[in-house]
C-alpha cells in the first residue's frame, strides 16, 4: 500500500528557529521522512494555559513539502489527571485537530503519533472517522513502565487499536507484542553530516581534552529520569583507583547547579 500524505501528532515540536528545542529528535526525523512523501503534517497542540499564562506562543510554519501547526484548545493546567479527566482531554485535544483538518483541508493517508499519551490515544480517534491507518513511536521509559503496572486502559487499549507501534528500545520488543503483533523495533537515528568521523587526537586537540585520559560523554537533557546523578556517584568511586578517565556530562536543564554541586563534591 502507498502513503502519499503523512499527518504527525506530536505533544511537542521545536519552533522555526530552533529556539525552542522540545521534540527536536521528532523534526530531525522529518527532515528525512519528508522524501518520501508528497506532504508531511505536523501537528503539535498548544494549551491555552502555556500560551497565556506561561506566554509561550508558537507560529504555524513550513518548509519544503511540511507544513507545521501548532493548534490552540483548551486542557487543564497540570499534566497529570485521572483516567476520567483523561477522556475528556483527548475529547478537547482530538476537537481542536479535527477542526484544524476541515480548517486548512488537510488530507492524509497515514497517521504517525509520537507518545503513547496524549499522541497515540487521540490518533486512533481520526484513524477511525479517516478510515486511515495509525502507527505510534513509544518514547518513554519510566512512564511506559509506570503504565504498565497500573494496566492503565489509555495504554493498553490504544496499543490494541493502533496498527502498529515503534519502539525505539529493542528488549521492550516483546512486551509490546503482548498487546500488537505489529511492533517492530526502530532506533534513534542520527545526523551523519554533524555526526561523523574524525581523528581522536586532533578532535582532543581542538578541544583542549588531555590526550591521555579515557574520556566518557553523556549528552541529554539535565533532567531526573537521566540519571546522571548515579554515574556522578559511580565516578567517584572509580577515580578512587583510577586517575585516567575524564567523565564530561554536556547538557542544558533544571539539574544543572545540582550536578555541577555533585561533581565538586
Amino acid at each position: 500500500m502507498e502513503f502519499k500524505d503523512l499527518l504527525i501528532l506530536t505533544p511537542e515540536f521545536p519552533d522555526e528557529y530552533n529556539k525552542r528545542i522540545g521534540g527536536i529528535f521528532v523534526k530531525e526525523q522529518v527532515k528525512y521522512l519528508k522524501d518520501y512523501f508528497e506532504n508531511v503534517y505536523v501537528v503539535s497542540p498548544t494549551s491555552v494555559w502555556r500560551e497565556y499564562l506561561l506566554n509561550d506562543h508558537l507560529e504555524n510554519y513550513g518548509w519544503d513539502n511540511v507544513q507545521v501547526y501548532h493548534p490552540l484548545y483548551v486542557n487543564f493546567p497540570f499534566p497529570y489527571v485521572g483516567k476520567y479527566l483523561k477522556r475528556f482531554w483527548i475529547y478537547l485535544e482530538k476537537r481542536a485537530i479535527l477542526k484544524l483538518i476541515k480548517t486548512e483541508k488537510i488530507d492524509f493517508d497515514l497517521i504517525h503519533a509520537h507518545y503513547t499519551w496524549p499522541s497515540g490515544a487521540i490518533a486512533v480517534e481520526p484513524k477511525k472517522e479517516f478510515k486511515v491507518p495509525a502507527i505510534i513511536t513509544e518514547h518513554t521509559s519510566i512512564t511506559l513502565h509506570k503504565a504498565l503496572k497500573r494496566k492503565d486502559p489509555y495504554y493498553l487499549q490504544t496499543w490494541d487499536r493502533c496498527d502498529a507501534i515503534i519502539r525505539v528500545n529493542k528488549k521492550d520488543v516483546p512486551l509490546f507484542k503482548k498487546f500488537n503483533k505489529n511492533t517492530v523495533n526502530i532506533p534513534n537515528g542520527f545526523d551523519e553530516e554533524k555526526f561523523c568521523g574524525m581523528d581522536r587526537s586532533k578532535c582532543r586537540e581542538k578541544l583542549n581534552l588531555p590526550l591521555d585520559k579515557k574520556i566518557i560523554l553523556s549528552i541529554g537533557s539535565l533532567i531526573e529520569v537521566k540519571g546522571h546523578k548515579y554515574s556522578i556517584e559511580a565516578m567517584n568511586e572509580i577515580l578512587k583507583k583510577r586517575e585516567d578517565i575524564l567523565y564530561i556530562i554536556g547538557g542544558s536543564g533544571p539539574l544543572k547547579e545540582d550536578l555541577q554541586l555533585d561533581f565538586r563534591r
